[in-house]
């Protein structure tokens, strides 16, 4: 699977469009600019997504992204949204 996001890079107040996807539990991430940056399983965990009015975000030390589609979570092996208790 894969899907579009934003990767901020935690060290210039760039932000990047990127292409994700997951390769044997890893993300790999395409740059605009056409750089690659791979996040072995392990070493990045989710932040944010566990609620539908939630993006997907997913940290590794300062760096993140950041991803609209939902979908997304099952490709990381995590369960689907909820909703939160009124």
């Amino acid at each position: 699977m894969h899907t579009r996001g934003i990767y901020f890079d935690g060290q210039t107040p760039s932000r990047w469009q990127v292409l994700v996807r997951v390769e044997r539990g890893d993300l790999v991430l395409t740059r605009e600019d056409g750089v690659v940056i791979r996040w072995p399983r392990g070493v990045f965990r989710l932040s944010e997504g566990q609620y539908t009015d939630e993006k997907v975000r997913v940290e590794r030390g300062d760096e993140e992204l950041v991803i609209d589609d939902h979908n997304f979570l099952a490709a990381l092996g995590q369960p689907p949204p909820r909703h939160r208790r009124a």
